[in-house]
């Protein structure tokens, strides 16, 4: 990651960087969310 301020590393992030984290982490979110649904399988 670009800001780790524990590990000594203090770049600082651009706003695109901050813009296309959240993105993903949303992502993630919204996938895991998807995930725990149960899926069900139509009978024919």
């Amino acid at each position: 990651w670009a800001w780790l301020p524990i590990f000594g590393i203090h770049e600082v992030p651009s706003t695109n960087t901050l813009i296309g984290g959240c993105a993903i982490f949303m992502a993630i979110i919204f996938q895991g969310m998807n995930a725990r649904k149960k899926h069900v399988i139509p009978m024919p």
